[in-house]
């Protein structure tokens, strides 16, 4: 069971970052840099996103449902499809510098933890403060976009670093939107699938929306 931590999305995406650098550091062809910095993002969760995500799209699949099938086609060519685009997605980004597209993984990580934090039911009430001060999930949100603003406004632009965010949240709140459709208590495996798919959207929207290299 998976629950996103958003405090530690830009410390998560740190260490697939750190990979990026290293693999540009060694000239490795963009496809295999971006597959490694993935790949450490994977084994940094623990695949815990990654098994969220099949989960629910398993749940999403009538006959899946019925068959009991761990590994059921479904959720595997599901699996297989975010991270094809993860890593195609970091790669285009690549062509602007091993750095900058390290630093647009920073924040991929971060939005998209925040994002599908705020998207778990009741979240934004149960961090709600009595006070005048910030609530946690208000912290969390700043904090989520000061980093994506940092790290993507210099070398993407504006339109980049807006595009990412507002397709990240539009991800996170589309699959969120699936949740009646998924039998029992989904709501954690559901959180991980929106942080997937806020990552990709918020990766592939700067690549789409960034200046020309």
């Amino acid at each position: 069971v998976y629950a996103p931590k958003g405090a530690l999305g830009h410390s998560i995406g740190a260490v697939g970052a750190l990979v990026l650098i290293a693999a540009g550091a060694l000239r490795l062809p963009p496809f295999l840099a971006a597959t490694l910095a993935v790949a450490a993002l994977v084994i940094a969760t623990g695949a815990l996103p990654e098994r969220s995500l099949a989960q629910t799209a398993e749940r999403l699949d009538a006959e899946t449902s019925r068959s009991g099938d761990p590994f059921a086609v479904f959720g595997v060519l599901t699996l297989v499809f975010a991270l094809f685009m993860r890593v195609g997605a970091l790669a285009g980004l690549t062509a602007f510098g091993s750095l900058p597209a390290a630093l647009a993984l920073i924040a991929a990580c971060a939005v998209s933890r925040a994002a599908a934090l705020a998207m778990t039911s009741n979240f934004a009430a149960r961090s709600a403060t009595k006070g005048g001060g910030f609530s946690p999930f208000q912290r969390l949100a700043l904090v989520a976009l000061v980093i994506a603003a940092a790290a993507v406004l210099p070398t993407y632009g504006i339109g980049a670093a807006a595009a990412g965010i507002a397709a990240a949240v539009a991800a996170a709140a589309g699959v969120t939107a699936l949740a009646p459709r998924l039998p029992g208590d989904a709501e954690r495996p559901l959180a991980g699938a929106a942080e997937q798919a806020a990552e990709i959207a918020f990766v592939v929207a700067v690549l789409i929306f960034a200046r020309t290299p």
